[in-house]
């Protein structure tokens, strides 16, 4: 009758309330971290945070054990959680002195999350390491270590990070060495240079300063200046001329190692690597062997025993 008269005056019948089913929250998951970690190891940080980027966050932990900065990853399996550790078994060690920061996000614009890792080394420098898990394991994507620090930049202040490791190779010689990772494609790539702390050598003093000198000359198209560093033998065999079209060559070239092999006062040997700028053929790396003498009391480059 009350659905009729309702219809008589034109009016919508009711609509029916639907029940009111009460939701269930999911019991908290909280398992202790410490019981995961060896026996005597201190928990450096724990991060509650989505580490695979499958919708559920699982528990990141970072500790120090025996003088080594280790992690791992609980994760939701089994009654009370299984543990994978970053860079698998055994797992890899982060730093050495303390932990620095923790990053869980895709850090390098593949859609992945990746879990980055800083911590302090004894002698001051720095270590950053990268994971990401693979389905199987939180595998390894980086790990450099910086004697002299890592710098972390952002180039297009979108979130993406590439790394630069600063090394002093030649302290006397202010001569430094960075090892620079950028993401490509599917993998960090590394490439490493050998420079001048200041940009330019200082006193021309010692083997190693005349030996990048050298190189850095000629990368610049400073050909007289590269020709002066050379004793009189190898002047005969690379006359200016030579050293011109060597100039263009190694134009965008860099020195990615160099070592001095030999040295006592009068004689010294060092050996390096040159990497050519990239061209359809992809990069080059030639080796170089310099035989170095004092000549009128100044390192003079004498003998090449590798061909330019």
């Amino acid at each position: 009758m009350w659905l009729a008269a309702c219809a008589a005056h034109g009016d919508p019948p009711p609509t029916a309330t639907p029940p009111v089913v009460p939701t269930q929250t999911p019991a908290p998951w909280s398992p202790d971290p410490q019981s995961f970690i060896p026996s005597g190891a201190r928990i450096a940080n724990t991060m509650y945070v989505d580490s695979d980027g499958g919708g559920l966050s699982e528990w990141v932990v970072i500790y120090q054990d025996r003088g080594a900065g280790r992690g791992l990853v609980i994760r939701r399996e089994g009654e009370g959680g299984r543990t994978y550790p970053l860079g698998g078994a055994p797992p890899a060690a982060l730093f050495q002195q303390g932990w620095i920061a923790t990053t869980v996000r895709d850090i390098n614009g593949d859609g992945q999350i990746e879990i980055m890792v800083s911590g302090a080394n004894r002698d001051g420098g720095q270590s950053i390491n990268v994971f990401q898990w693979d389905g199987q394991t939180y595998a390894s994507l980086l790990s450099l270590t910086g004697e002299k620090g890592v710098a972390i930049d952002d180039a297009e202040n979108k979130g993406i990070y590439d790394f630069t490791a600063l090394q002093l190779l030649f302290p006397r010689a202010a001569i430094i060495r960075t090892t620079h990772a950028e993401w490509r494609q599917s993998a960090y790539q590394q490439t490493s240079d050998v420079l001048f702390l200041l940009g330019s050598p200082i006193a021309l003093s010692t083997p190693e300063e005349v030996t990048l000198a050298y190189y850095t000359y000629l990368r610049r198209g400073q050909t007289e200046q590269a020709f002066a560093l050379l004793g009189e033998p190898q002047k005969l065999l690379t006359p200016l001329d030579a050293l011109a079209a060597l100039s263009r060559e190694l134009d965008g070239a860099s020195v990615e190692t160099m070592e001095v092999v030999e040295e006592s006062s009068s004689r010294a040997v060092v050996s390096l690597s040159v990497r050519t700028a990239t061209s359809a053929a992809g990069q080059v790396i030639r080796l170089y062997v310099w035989h170095l003498q004092k000549e009128n009391q100044r390192w003079v480059l004498w003998a090449l025993t590798a061909p330019p």
